[in-house]
C-alpha cells in the first residue's frame, strides 16, 4: 500500500490531465492542503490533495512565491475539508469552484488571494474558519444561500474591501467577532438575512448591517432609562440580549455567539423618542 507520502511526491510528476483520469488517489486523499500543492509554480494550477494542513511557521514571502503564479485549483475527487493555508497568498487566483462534497473550508485558506472575485459555494458547506478569505480585495459577492454554513469564523471576510453583496442561510449558527471588519462597501440593503426574521411583527425590525468596526448588526428599538431586553428569532431560536450587550442567552445550546461579534451594536440603535405625558380628561356625569 502506497503512502501519502509517495502520493506526494508522485503528484508532482504526473501532469494535470493525466492525474484527473485517474481513481488511484480516491481512497487515500481528503483534506486540501498548502505545503504539498506541488504542482503550482510550474503549471499556474494548485493539485489540491493531501491529509493535513500546510506549515504554519512558513512566511508569507516563501507562500507568497510558491504562489504567485497559480490562477487555477484542480479538486480531486472526495475532498471534504479545504486545509489551513491551503491557497493562500495565489494573487493570481481569480475563479474558484468549490465542489460539493467540501464541508469545511479552514483557517485562512485563501487568505491574502487579492486578485480573487468569484468563489461558488456547495451545498454541502459547512463551515468557513478564521481568516479564510482575509485580504481577499477584489471579492465582490459572496452567496451562501444555498449552503448549509453553520460556523463563520472571526475575521473571515475581513478587509473584504469590494465586497458589495452578502446572502447568509437561516443555518447559520456560530458567528465569530469582526467577521466584516473593514468591508467598507457591504451596505444593509445588500445583505440578505433568514427571511423569518420579524415574520411575527413582533421581533425588532432588522435595520443597520453595516459591517464596520467591531458590529455584526443593530436591531431597531427604543430604549428606556433602564436596560431592556429584546428578542430576535434566528431560525425559531430565541436570543436575548440587553441594552449593554452584557449578557447573551438562548433556548438551547444549539446557537453560540461571541459577544465580540456584537460589541458597538448600540452605537447604531435608534434613540429613545422624546417622553411625552398625556393628560387625562375626566368625563362629565
Amino acid at each position: 500500500m502506497q503512502t501519502p507520502e509517495f502520493y506526494r511526491h508522485f503528484l508532482d510528476y504526473v501532469p494535470v490531465c493525466t492525474l484527473m483520469s485517474m481513481r488511484l488517489l480516491n481512497k487515500e486523499l481528503r483534506v486540501i492542503t498548502e505545503q504539498f500543492v506541488l504542482a503550482g509554480k510550474r503549471r499556474g494550477a494548485f493539485i489540491v490533495h493531501d491529509g493535513r494542513d500546510g506549515d504554519p511557521n512558513a512566511s508569507i514571502e516563501a507562500m507568497s512565491e510558491m504562489h504567485q503564479n497559480v490562477t487555477r485549483v484542480i479538486f480531486l475527487l472526495n475532498i471534504t475539508n479545504v486545509g489551513e493555508f491551503a491557497c493562500c497568498f495565489a494573487v493570481n487566483l481569480g475563479i474558484v469552484d468549490v465542489p460539493e462534497g467540501v464541508e469545511i473550508i479552514g483557517y485562512s485558506a485563501f487568505y491574502g488571494c487579492n486578485g480573487l472575485t468569484t468563489v461558488s459555494f456547495p451545498t454541502t458547506l459547512t463551515s468557513i474558519g478564521v481568516c479564510t478569505f482575509l485580504n481577499c480585495s477584489s471579492l465582490d459577492n459572496v452567496d451562501l444561500l444555498h449552503t448549509n454554513l453553520q460556523e463563520l469564523g472571526r475575521f473571515a471576510f475581513d478587509n473584504c474591501s469590494e465586497l458589495k453583496s452578502m446572502t447568509i442561510p437561516d443555518s447559520l449558527q456560530t458567528i465569530g467577532a469582526d467577521v466584516f471588519i473593514n468591508c467598507a462597501k457591504l451596505v444593509p440593503s445588500n445583505i440578505d438575512i433568514d427571511d423569518e426574521i420579524n415574520e411575527d411583527d413582533v421581533t425588532p425590525e432588522v435595520v443597520d448591517l453595516l459591517r464596520e468596526r467591531s458590529r455584526f448588526a443593530a436591531l431597531k428599538m427604543q430604549l428606556s432609562e433602564q436596560s431592556v431586553m429584546f428578542e430576535t428569532k434566528i431560525k425559531e431560536q430565541s436570543v436575548t440580549f440587553t441594552a449593554s450587550i452584557s449578557t447573551l442567552s438562548a433556548q438551547n445550546e444549539s446557537l453560540h455567539a461571541s459577544i465580540a461579534s456584537l460589541k458597538q451594536c448600540l452605537q447604531t440603535l435608534h434613540p429613545p423618542p422624546p417622553t411625552t405625558t398625556k393628560r387625562k380628561h375626566s368625563s362629565s356625569s
